[in-house]
């Protein structure tokens, strides 16, 4: 799930209308879902081969993606035209548009799946949709410029983090209150969810370090250097570590899921990688590479080579590249 300091999402573009999606059927294996930016479009890339099998027809300025639990279905955030297209991922098909708040930026599933949240970086709130009806259910008011939620597994709480605050808002999901503020996270922008719950991860991008949350006591447990703007945090899939994508050093910063220090310092990744997820075997960590944009912090965002980069998680290196062109962001795997 872009950014601390200046935020990339915050810009308002005219919306635009829903369509079909374009291709065939879902290939077989896995695929890589890559919301463009600059092209309004969702790309379906087959894990096997790295071609793009489908172009899927988005909202103003696509920004992440969500899959409920058995992947049938989609949610992108749409921050520019301020609302979320809803997917049928195995007919790659447009089926609903959700009206968001302002700059809807983030999207994220309650664990079952039955609550959406899209976080709304322009005007500090959380929209709560209730997923059997398409329909907001409550609005809640959280810190300045919200990025992301993070559900626990279990769900009862969800932590929004607050870019412009550098905090992180504690919601009781059952009752959609805020019963809690973590302070002293400068840039916090993107979280990942240790498996059991116990941990929460962050990315406190233009701070230029990354913290540990202990979610049974919601205490800050380490907040460490990272590379230069660690925009996002993926976990692998064994648990085991902490992947932050440091979009203006153009590396990644691996953490160990026990100690919760730096392990190892991955070099070579791209020009300014953004957003990443693994492969479902965890050989291969997929990351989006940001194009031009004009956006307000044009130092940032100013890539070279939009696309997607192909990571070998053992060995580090870069093995592969599929460009596509336009603003490349937020990343997900689909079994």
């Amino acid at each position: 799930m872009s950014k601390a300091g200046s935020l990339s999402g915050l810009y308002v573009i005219a919306g635009v209308g829903l369509a079909l999606a374009l291709g065939a059927g879902p290939a077989q294996g896995y695929e890589i879902w890559v919301a463009n930016q600059g092209l309004n479009t969702i790309h379906v890339i087959d894990g096997a081969s790295l071609k793009v099998v489908a172009e899927i027809p988005a909202g103003s300025k696509p920004h992440n993606i969500a899959f409920t639990r058995d992947f049938r279905r989609a949610y992108v955030s749409n921050v520019g035209s301020h609302n979320v297209t809803v997917i049928d991922a195995r007919a790659r098909a447009v089926i609903a548009t959700i009206p968001g708040g302002k700059v809807a930026h983030g999207v994220n599933l309650s664990p079952d799946d039955r609550l959406l949240y899209v976080t709304n970086s322009g005007e500090g709130t959380v929209l709560v949709v209730d997923t059997m009806t398409l329909q907001p259910v409550k609005t809640i008011r959280v810190g300045e410029v919200p990025a992301v939620a993070a559900f626990t597994p279990d769900g009862r709480k969800a932590y929004v983090t607050n870019v412009r605050d550098g905090t992180l808002s504690v919601i009781d999901v059952a009752r959609g209150e805020v019963v809690g503020t973590i302070l002293d996270l400068p840039g916090a922008i993107v979280l990942g969810m240790a498996p059991g719950g116990e941990k929460l991860y962050v990315a406190q991008g233009m701070a230029h370090r990354y913290a540990v949350v202990d979610t049974r006591t919601d205490r800050v447990l380490i907040s460490s250097a990272a590379g230069t703007d660690p925009h996002s945090v993926t976990l692998a899939p064994d648990g085991k570590t902490a992947w932050f994508l440091n979009r203006l050093s153009n590396d990644l910063t691996v953490v160990d899921g026990v100690t919760d220090r730096v392990i190892r310092t991955v070099p070579g990744v791209g020009d300014k990688p953004d957003i990443g997820d693994f492969a479902p075997d965890g050989r291969r960590l997929f990351v989006s590479l940001r194009g031009q944009a004009v956006t307000g912090d044009p130092a940032l965002l100013s890539g070279k080579e939009p696309g997607l980069a192909v990571i070998d998680a053992t060995t580090g290196e870069r093995v592969g590249y599929v460009p596509l062109g336009g603003d490349p962001h937020g990343v997900t795997v689909r079994p």
